[in-house]
Parts: C-alpha cells; sequence; structure tokens
C-alpha cells in the first residue's frame, strides 16, 4: 500500500492540473533476532548526493541522461523517507535496547548515519528497475579520547524490477529495495555489535 497526497493548481484556461505525491511504504519485515543488545542507538538524519536533495522522481533513460516525472512527486525528499523506515524498522526489530529518532538529545552508545548515492528508476532494454544504493556507517563515541570510533561502514545496493513504469510503480519498486537494504543492515548490525 502507498501513501499517496493530492495537490494542484489551475493552468492556463482554468485546467486543473494535478500532481501526485509518493511516499515508501512497507510492512515492518519479519526479523529473528533472538538477544538483544544492551546498548543505545541514534539514527540520524540521512544525507544524500546532490541530485537527490529533491522530491522530484528521478528517471535514468540511458547513460549520461537524467529525466523525472511530470506529475509525480516524492512525498518528502528521499534522505527522510528512508530514514523513518530505518528508525522504525530499529525500534521494532528489538535488536537494541533503545533507539532514538534524529530529535532526541540523549547521550547514545551508537550512532547510525546513511547517505543517499542512488535512488532513481533506471530504464533498460530489458526493463525498468529502481535503483538504491545508500552507505552506511556506524559510530561509538571514544569516551576516553573525546572523539568518535567508526565501528563499520558499508555500501548497500538493491535493484528492484518496476511493475509498472510509471511514478506509483517506482515508488513500490523503491520500497521493497529499502527494506531489503534495512534488512541487510540490520543484520550487519546484529553481526557486529552482539557480544
Amino acid at each position: 500500500m502507498l501513501f499517496l497526497i493530492f495537490s494542484g493548481c489551475a493552468g492556463r484556461g482554468g485546467t486543473f492540473i494535478e500532481s501526485v505525491k509518493f511516499a515508501l511504504e512497507y510492512s515492518v519485515p519479519p526479523m529473528n533476532f533472538k538477544e538483544m543488545i544492551d546498548a543505545s542507538v541514534k539514527v540520524e538524519r540521512f544525507s544524500a548526493s546532490t541530485e537527490y536533495m529533491t522530491t522530484v522522481m528521478l528517471i535514468k533513460p540511458s547513460e549520461y541522461v537524467r529525466s523525472s516525472y511530470r506529475r509525480g512527486r516524492w512525498h518528502v525528499p528521499p534522505a527522510d523517507l528512508v530514514t523513518s523506515l530505518f528508525l522504525r524498522d530499529l525500534r521494532f526489530s528489538g535488536l537494541f535496547k533503545r533507539v532514538y529518532s534524529p530529535d532526541d538529545i540523549f547521550a547514545v552508545d551508537y550512532n547510525v548515519d546513511g547517505r543517499i548515492e542512488e535512488f532513481l528508476q533506471v530504464d533498460t532494454p530489458e526493463g525498468s528497475y529502481a535503483s538504491l544504493i545508500i552507505l552506511m556507517t556506524v559510530t561509538k563515541r571514544d569516551t576516553q579520547h573525546q572523539g568518535v570510533n567508526v565501528v563499520f561502514q558499508k555500501t548497500y545496493r538493491a535493484i528492484e524490477p518496476l511493475k509498472e513504469k510509471n511514478p506509483r510503480g517506482l515508488a513500490e519498486g523503491m520500497s521493497h529495495a529499502t527494506m531489503r537494504v534495512s534488512l541487510s543492515f540490520m543484520e550487519d548490525l546484529r553481526e557486529r555489535l552482539s557480544p
């Protein structure tokens, strides 16, 4: 199920131009973490490469070319869409004792940062797919030296074939790609941080 917002304005001659805004949406993925990590984690607001700091739904129809959907847009920029889902998934996973949002100001054991490096539809002669690349970084504060240590850093990539070549199809495909990356990231967190 996708979250849609309709908005529009009157064009020339009083014609109503409809714009539809899309969000990422998927059910909380099933997770089988048997042991909780006795630590707190804060999900920071993700950042993005310059071309993805917008609500435009980008398309790569061929090499060196970018276009976009005229009447479909993301509800908020991709970094915000993905941040909220990763935060939700971590909270429901039971992996950490406490999970905080970017707005919380508590001292925590670990910080999770993400950077969107690709977030677009790719068209090929074989079909279209949603392409998602995120660089994830987990840091831990070094209280002894008043610094920050990188616990691990990894680039995640997911591609998802589109059922429909339109904004709704892109939103659905990108939702599946985001869920796959979120699950992979949490599995890596469990492996790296479990005692």
